[in-house]
């Protein structure tokens, strides 16, 4: 079964994400994100 995590990137400054996001975002096998 898939697992979808939603990681927000709130202002935008990457020292801002949590490790649990971190950990979400190196795990993950694909990654979508906006183009602008």
């Amino acid at each position: 079964m898939a697992e979808l995590v939603c990681v927000g990137c709130g202002p935008g400054d990457p020292e801002l994400l949590t490790v649990k996001a971190v950990n979400a975002i190196n795990a993950a096998d694909t990654i979508m994100c906006p183009a602008s």
